[in-house]
């Protein structure tokens, strides 16, 4: 659900459209703010932020390749406790694994 997705109070048809125009006002004020912070960025900062997080996922992904093969960790559970924390590491490992791998244009 979206902020546009939300009931207005019971107001007349003049008071919604003057509200909804306010609503796009203030979003395009604060995308124009958004982006003005993008662009005073020094590019070299950006390019660390971007590296940093790469480095991070690819950490990530490390980390679900050994325990991927780890027997350790794939027994066949006799427990709840145990199945259930081998179901939640399943679901972790499909989610970094189906994470899309977006590179950036130089």
């Amino acid at each position: 659900m979206t902020p546009n997705d939300l009931p207005l109070p019971a107001i007349d048809a003049a008071e919604q459209a003057f509200a909804a125009e306010r609503w796009a006002s203030t979003r395009v004020r604060l995308m124009y703010t958004i982006a003005a912070a993008i662009n005073a960025m020094p590019q070299s900062d950006a390019q660390a932020q971007i590296d940093a997080l790469k480095a991070e996922r690819d950490a990530l992904r490390d980390a679900v390749a050994m325990q991927a093969a780890d027997d350790g960790l794939w027994f066949h559970a006799v427990s709840a406790p145990e199945a259930y924390l081998q179901q939640e590491l399943r679901k972790l490992h499909q989610l970094i694994d189906a994470a899309p791998v977006q590179e950036s244009k130089p």
